[in-house]
């Protein structure tokens, strides 16, 4: 994921300490390499369970629709497929990690 995005530019949820609760939109931008670096924290700091990462914001097109995909997914587009076949004929309105 770092060497496919890492220069990414993500919005990260982040609480104060482990007993705060994540949903108050306390977000902050961050390299989504700096992000998966907190993921693996294993230094007892806290760090990997204290950020989240958020829905990220998909661009609009020239008529106002939102896209499909967010920066950090496009980046990862080759990665999965845009329809899966659990979900037959569905067509998905967004894909977020």
């Amino acid at each position: 994921l770092a060497s496919r995005a890492g220069d990414e530019t993500v919005n990260v949820e982040r609480r104060s300490s482990t007993s705060d609760r994540f949903g108050r939109g306390e977000e902050v931008p961050m390299r989504f390499d700096e992000f998966l670096r907190l993921m693996a924290a294993e230094d007892g700091s806290g760090d990997g369970t204290r950020h989240y990462l958020t829905t990220q914001t998909c661009l609009a097109d020239d008529d106002g629709r939102p896209g499909l995909l967010s920066p950090l997914m496009e980046r990862l587009r080759d990665d999965f497929p845009l329809r899966p076949d659990i979900m037959g004929n569905l067509v998905p309105q967004n894909a977020n990690l």
